[in-house]
């Protein structure tokens, strides 16, 4: 089974993250097949959209913790392979001159948030629950969420998310600017495929230089932002708060 799917419909591609089971949480090879497919998609000049999406019921729960926990005695190593290649990921979304719609449903947590934020534009059924989940972990922020989330909802805003909420709706996500849309349940997808068919119409030239020009292609201060993100996670991975934190998770659900 391919852990991230890709299909193309003319100019619009789809990727899906495929791994429902695990509600579609992220490990090294499934980030691996995510590189793959944004490589794929950012090689080929007839699609100008690509939509992210999750498999199952929701679009995507974050880093996978029990991943973490088989690897506690090399956890620092795995962490590093896992986001340079989820950064490599991020980073082809984000430079290459397409639109990239995240659709999501369900919910996202954690760097599912993170995906949400960092794709252009974002479709979200209107039950979505958006999940910070670092500081119920004891981590800092990754895959770009203090990079995608402040620009969108503010600063302050964002600071208060990820330290003081334990989640927040579609509804507030479109009024604070993180959600572009809102689709009734089971709809975001086709919401999504609506959106991205309009701006397809568009024509590539058009979609380009209006990203360009609004700065979405300008990713020097993003490159820097994913390693500072990095670095900063390793450390709080060595700190007993979160290793507590992962032992209570994998303690109370079944693998």
């Amino acid at each position: 089974m391919s852990l991230a799917t890709l299909e193309t419909r003319g100019p619009v591609a789809t990727i899906t993250i495929n791994r429902p089971g695990h509600h579609n949480a992220l490990d090294l090879e499934t980030a691996q097949a995510l590189e793959a497919a944004a490589r794929e998609v950012a090689a080929d000049a007839q699609i100008s959209v690509v939509l992210l999406r999750g498999a199952g019921r929701a679009f995507c729960g974050g880093g996978d913790i029990f991943a973490f926990a088989e690897h506690m005695d090399d956890l620092e190593a795995y962490v590093r392979e896992l986001l340079a290649v989820q950064h490599r990921f991020i980073l082809r979304i984000a430079r290459m001159p397409k639109i990239a719609i995240a659709a999501v449903h369900g919910s996202a947590a954690g760097a599912g948030l993170s995906l949400a934020a960092m794709c252009d534009m974002c479709v979200a059924e209107e039950d979505v629950r958006f999940v910070p989940a670092f500081a119920s972990l004891g981590l800092s922020p990754d895959s770009g969420a203090t990079f995608g989330l402040a620009r969108a909802v503010g600063t302050r805003r964002a600071l208060r998310l990820f330290l003081a909420e334990r989640s927040f709706s579609a509804i507030e996500a479109e009024a604070w600017g993180l959600v572009t849309k809102l689709a009734d349940r089971g709809q975001a997808v086709a919401e999504a495929e609506r959106l991205a068919d309009r701006i397809a119409a568009t024509g590539p030239d058009a979609i380009a230089n209006t990203k360009r020009l609004l700065g979405r292609l300008d990713t020097g201060i993003l490159e820097e932002q994913l390693h500072n993100e990095l670095e900063s996670i390793v450390r709080c991975m060595k700190t007993e708060s979160f290793r507590s934190a992962v032992r209570s998770f994998t303690e109370k659900k079944p693998s």
